[in-house]
């Protein structure tokens, strides 16, 4: 496995740590976007009216895998690992308007 790979495989082990520790039971899946374009990480647990938690900071989205057994009782919740978070696609921020790339993003 090269050194991007294991880094990737160990993100995916401690992720699914956080997930059994919280008994939080979300899917992973990967969309793909135009503007910008990357490959979006999303977490998606629960049914009900769509809620979309976004994590701040360098942070991921399983970050919020303390509140998401009692959120998905009564919601579905999707959550993005932001650009160069988690594992989402990096994204060069230098140049780029933040307020239209942030909504675009969402």
């Amino acid at each position: 496995m090269s050194g991007q790979a294991d880094k990737l495989a160990r993100f995916r082990q401690l992720q699914q740590a956080v997930f059994e520790e919280s008994g939080a039971r979300p899917t992973s899946r990967f969309v793909e976007i135009q503007t910008p374009p990357l490959r979006v990480h999303v977490l998606e647990a629960g049914a009900g009216d769509p809620v979309l938690l976004v994590h701040g900071g360098n942070s991921v989205a399983a970050s919020w895998a303390p509140m998401l057994a009692p959120l998905a009782a009564d919601f579905h919740l999707l959550m993005p690992d932001r650009p160069g978070c988690g594992l989402t696609t990096t994204f060069d921020y230098r140049r780029v308007d933040l307020r239209p790339h942030g909504a675009g993003f969402l």
